[in-house]
């Protein structure tokens, strides 16, 4: 049975209040990290910018890099060392300034 048909069983016995069958969810609980570092030139980042934004992502992690920031979500867990690794490598490459901001992903 496909996912999409379990999903559609799940609801209609759900709904109907049929008893015997039920779906068990897990629940992962992940951290929007949000960071800025500067000076920030756009369209030229420095290595001071490159550096952590390239390690976040060799590890796996999907970084989203806009003009006001940067930011990825990870597992609640693992949110004390990707900061650390955000501002480590920031301030190796000659970063002025990193700014973090944490808080539950929607």
């Amino acid at each position: 049975m496909s996912d999409d048909a379990l999903v559609t069983r799940y609801r209609s016995h759900r709904l109907s209040g049929a008893r015997g069958w039920r779906r068990h969810v897990t629940w992962r609980i992940v951290q929007r990290v949000e960071f800025t570092i500067e000076p920030f030139e756009e369209g030229r980042p420095g290595r001071h910018v490159t550096a952590p934004t390239d390690s976040l992502r060799a590890s796996g992690l999907d970084v989203e890099v806009g003009p006001f920031g940067s930011s990825c979500v990870v597992d609640d867990g693992a949110a004390s060392e990707i900061v650390a690794t955000i501002v480590r490598l920031a301030l190796e490459h000659g970063a002025s300034h990193v700014n973090i901001d944490i808080g539950a992903a929607t």
